[in-house]
Parts: C-alpha cells; sequence; structure tokens
C-alpha cells in the first residue's frame, strides 16, 4: 500500500510547528474514511517528529474494539521500553493496524468498527494510562510527547467509553500542553 502514499511532509511539518510553539497543544484532523490520515500520522508527523524534539506515541483505539484504553497502555509500554532500550522508533510506528470492512456492491466499501462487548475502563487502569504518560514525561526530558490518538471517534460509539474520553481530556487538560 506504500507505492501509494503521497508524503505530505510540507504539513506535518506545520502541524508540528503549531504544536512546538505551543500555538495549540492539541490538533485534530478530521476527514473521511480512507483518506490516509493513519498513514500521514506514521509516514510524516511521527517521522519528523524526532526533528522537532517531540517523542511521538501512536496509539490505535481499535487495536482493541472493546476496551480502547489496550491500544493506549500498550503504545506507552512500548515507547517507554523502547526508550530504555535505545530502540528506533521506526518498529514501533510500523505496526500493523488491524480495521474491518465491510463491503457493498450498493454503497462500496464502509468501514466502521462496533464493539461487540463494550468494557467500561477500570479505576485501575484510568491510574495505569496517567502513571504511564508521567513516567514517559519524565524519561523524555526535555523532549515532549506527541501523542497521537488514532481512530479516537471510537469513544463515541458506546457509552462505556465515557469515562475513558473523560480521563483522557482531564490527563491532557493537566498537563496543559507538557510545560
Amino acid at each position: 500500500m506504500k507505492k501509494w502514499y503521497f508524503p505530505r511532509r510540507d504539513l506535518a511539518k506545520r502541524y508540528l510547528n503549531i504544536l512546538q510553539i505551543g500555538i495549540s497543544p492539541n490538533i485534530g484532523i478530521v476527514a473521511q474514511r480512507r483518506k490516509g490520515k493513519t498513514m500521514f500520522l506514521l509516514e510524516d508527523v511521527a517521522a519528523l517528529a524526532k526533528d522537532f524534539d517531540f517523542i511521538p506515541v501512536y496509539a490505535s483505539l481499535w487495536q482493541n474494539i472493546n476496551r480502547p484504553e489496550d491500544g493506549i497502555i500498550l503504545a506507552l509500554k512500548e515507547v517507554m521500553e523502547s526508550l530504555d532500550r535505545k530502540f528506533s522508533m521506526s518498529h514501533l510506528l510500523h505496526q500493523k493496524i488491524k480495521k474491518v470492512g465491510l463491503k457493498n456492491e450498493l454503497l462500496g466499501k464502509l468501514e466502521v468498527e462496533f464493539a461487540n462487548k463494550p468494557e467500561k475502563i477500570s479505576d485501575a487502569d484510568i491510574i495505569l494510562i496517567d502513571q504511564l504518560l508521567t513516567s514517559l514525561m519524565k524519561k523524555a526530558k526535555k523532549k515532549k510527547i506527541l501523542l497521537m490518538l488514532d481512530e479516537i471517534q471510537h469513544l463515541a460509539t458506546n457509552p462505556q467509553f465515557d469515562s475513558l474520553a473523560y480521563a483522557l481530556r482531564t490527563m491532557l487538560d493537566k498537563r496543559g500542553g507538557g510545560d
């Protein structure tokens, strides 16, 4: 699929500049399905992040559709381990992402994923994510963490995910952009 990818390095640089300067502590990228948002994050934004003194953390909330927090926890742990071992981030940023698609001759291809057994995040996992973010920030020293949450709209598909959405908002708010 990479042969069909069209790099958007200039756009990635503009986004990273906005984050680095502090104009905004977060950016949302919204587009229809299959427009290349994930590849843009992985191939352009994450690849350039180190040049801007960011440590990129990519997490797909579709990693486990019933427990979207698993994708965040896994991504944070893998980046922390890679920092401990001094491995290249590129290995972590090129993990395969699993998405389910439905195809219909009349409607075309539609990709939506709903949890079949959604679970409310446990208090322990909320605390774990917060602790992992704090630990990662300490390890990062003067670098900032670039937390890229893919498929975040999944949190709106079921009320069971409300607690995770609220917790993430609070974690990001209390860090105020990572300073």
